[in-house]
């Protein structure tokens, strides 16, 4: 399961990173920049499309592939089940405490989508 699913989230996290990298390298939504083209704005809405259908197309496939779960999502929550048992049998520091170090970024990374919100 972890390896599966660490890979397959990789993979989709290369994919989302490709596609803001390109974004924001060759500046195409940068409506206020002192050479704006509309062309430029043209080809961030193509990349944006062409790269959400790419990601789609990859999901689908990944979730008919899938042999015990419906689809990725079920095996995440079968992956932080899994996690979340080893972390709270452990008897060693290091797993519970890399669990509530994740929590904690869990919590700031959806405070960062919250507007107004602050700590």
């Amino acid at each position: 399961v972890s390896i599966r699913w660490s890979f397959l989230v990789s993979l989709y996290g290369f994919l989302v990173a490709v596609t803001l990298k390109t974004l924001y390298q060759f500046e195409l939504f940068n409506i206020y920049a002192d050479n704006y083209e509309r062309y430029r704005l043209e080809l961030g809405i193509a990349v944006v499309l062409l790269m959400s259908a790419l990601y789609m197309q990859l999901s689908a496939y990944v979730n008919s592939t899938l042999i015990g779960w419906n689809g990725i999502m079920d095996m995440t929550i079968d992956m932080l089940k899994m996690l979340l048992k080893r972390g709270s049998e452990r008897k060693t520091w290091r797993e519970p405490t890399s669990l509530v170090v994740a929590i904690a970024g869990l919590a700031f990374l959806i405070l960062a989508f919250i507007p107004g919100a602050q700590i």
